[in-house]
């Protein structure tokens, strides 16, 4: 497939704030630690160094939850990865996600992809450490309308069930239903054939966590992705005492509110806001907000009430009830995992850059924060349409009605002739303003105002023009519609709609692998890949 590299500030699809990251902008220093490039992982190494992290307990941890490995693909490359982070010399690269349905959409796998990259890249500049790929798991999340749908081929499939709780504990045995609503899109074959067996093993799991945990492992196993599910009763024990903080101390409010006071100041929008326990407090098919009250804690349904020394007794003795809420899930990660870098897209990566003083009141290392790369995959057919249209790859990136003025234009001596009317109209224009100058100046305004009222008709005029021509040219502004709807559908990124079956069904096995050869973990870019 041919690569072209195009720098995420030209594309028009980051928020200002992302924008002024990637460029490095000196007004966003002080809301993280590094700028995420080679050289500085060696600092954030030493950082991590001293920092303790409970090797042992993350190890055991992690063969428990793949303890029923023995069906998996990938056994032991998956096997020797979490055995290297019982060494002092292994560290992380960490991305993570909702639990999304069949994988959801396709920046689920680039985000996987990114992460495999950076710790391949990070291996060569430092071989005498070693560097494990992870991916975390969402499983505590509870917002079951955003993972239980995807969209293929125009088509939305869902997952229809009764919500409640966190979704990884969810069964997902009636996930039988979305598949066989899916399998009605898929055609004939051997990758079709291939996908409905990968997905109905993995919702023979016996919930959504392991279900995902099949799945990822078995597109990204054999690159050693480890995945972590971080609703298991150990490592909530390793976080226990920074929850028993946020209870007592409120640390989350105090430090977030004022990072995001400081970024609203400066012109940006705020992404996440602290609440007063940034915890939430989880049983089996319930996962409701902790707040605070005059006589201790409740759930915000009122169900559940604590005095203060019935919260802390609660959490010593089953931290595996308390949940951490947007604020704390990232200091959770990173008290848990050897990491260096978190991998995510700009909306995560701009709440990421709220919580910078709340991780040094807590004394934790803050990650460098990496902008996933985004992917643009054109198919054959859609390859030959833009050559036949002439567009340059960065072109794509504008909205229709601007390609398609473009083209008319590009097709025509529309402009020179637009510009030599113009020309003649504002040399007759500066003859009317010289005479009534001489002969009476009260009158200059009068026709600078004429001068600007017929300027703006001839803009309208041209404006029709353009439009006219452009039902002349119904065939190319077709092909141009084709070549936007399947790049932007919805006028959207491609990897914020699609699903990876639509790759998997065009490219075969042949897909992830081109991902990861064209992506690069390091660069500030958005990759398009052609065939």
């Amino acid at each position: 497939m041919q690569i072209n590299q195009i720098p995420f500030t030209e594309t028009g699809y980051l928020n200002s704030l992302m924008v002024d990251y990637v460029s490095e902008n000196k007004d966003l220093k002080s809301f993280y630690n590094r700028f995420p490039d080679v050289v500085s992982a060696g600092d954030q190494i030493k950082d991590k160094k001293e920092f303790s992290i409970s090797r042992p307990v993350l190890v055991e941890s992690l063969k428990e939850q793949y303890k029923n490995l023995s069906h998996f693909s990938h056994q032991e490359v998956v096997e020797e990865n979490i055995d290297k982070l019982s060494t002092e010399s292994a560290f992380t690269v960490t991305t993570g996600h909702q639990l999304c349905l069949f994988t959801g959409p396709l920046y689920f796998v680039y985000k996987i992809a990114n992460a495999i990259n950076m710790a391949k890249e990070l291996g060569e500049k430092y071989p005498h450490n070693q560097f494990v790929p992870v991916f975390w798991m969402a499983s505590e999340d509870h917002d079951f309308e955003e993972i239980n749908h995807i969209h293929f081929k125009g088509h939305k499939i869902s997952w229809h069930r009764e919500m409640g709780g966190a979704v990884g504990r969810m069964e997902v045995e009636s996930c039988a239903k979305a598949l066989e609503a899916l399998s009605l899109h898929f055609p004939e074959g051997n990758r079709a054939s291939y996908l409905m067996s990968l997905f109905a093993k993995a919702y023979e799991q016996k919930n959504l966590a392991e279900a995902t945990r099949y799945l990822v492992n078995e597109l990204f196993g054999s690159h050693g992705v480890v995945i972590v599910d971080g609703d298991d009763v150990n490592l909530k024990k390793l976080v226990a005492p920074y929850f028993k903080r946020e209870l007592i101390e409120g640390v989350g409010e105090k430090y977030v509110s004022e990072s995001s006071e400081k970024l609203s100041t400066l012109g940006y929008k705020i992404q996440v806001n602290p609440r007063d326990v940034n915890l939430f407090y989880l049983l089996d098919d319930y996962r409701e907000r902790l707040t605070r009250a005059d006589s201790g804690f409740v759930t915000s349904d009122g169900k559940y009430k604590f005095s203060k020394n019935e919260m802390l007794a609660e959490l010593d003795l089953h931290p595996e009830r308390f949940s951490p809420n947007v604020i704390l899930r990232p200091l959770y990660q990173e008290v848990i995992l050897p990491n260096l870098a978190y991998i995510g897209g700009g909306g995560e990566l701009a709440y990421w850059l709220e919580m910078k003083a709340m991780f040094d009141a807590f004394e934790v290392p803050f990650p460098m924060l990496r902008l996933r790369n985004s992917v643009g995959v054109i198919p054959r057919a859609i390859s030959r349409k833009i050559e036949k249209l002439e567009f340059h790859s960065k072109e794509l990136f504008k909205s229709f009605h601007e390609l398609s003025t473009t083209l008319v234009k590009r097709n025509s001596d529309i402009d020179d002739r637009f510009k030599n009317i113009r020309d003649d109209w504002k040399e007759s224009l500066n003859k009317w303003n010289a005479f009534t100058s001489n002969f009476d100046p009260t009158l200059v305004s009068s026709v600078e105002a004429e001068r600007a009222k017929i300027l703006k008709g001839l803009m309208r005029l041209e404006k029709k023009v353009i439009r006219n021509k452009k039902r002349h040219e119904g065939d190319k502004l077709r092909m141009l519609q084709e070549v936007k709807n399947e790049l932007f559908p919805g006028n959207g990124l491609q990897e914020r709609k699609d699903n990876f079956s639509k790759m998997y069904l065009a490219f075969g096995d042949d897909f992830i692998q081109e991902i990861l050869n064209a992506t690069r973990p390091f660069e500030n870019e958005f990759t398009l890949l052609s065939e």
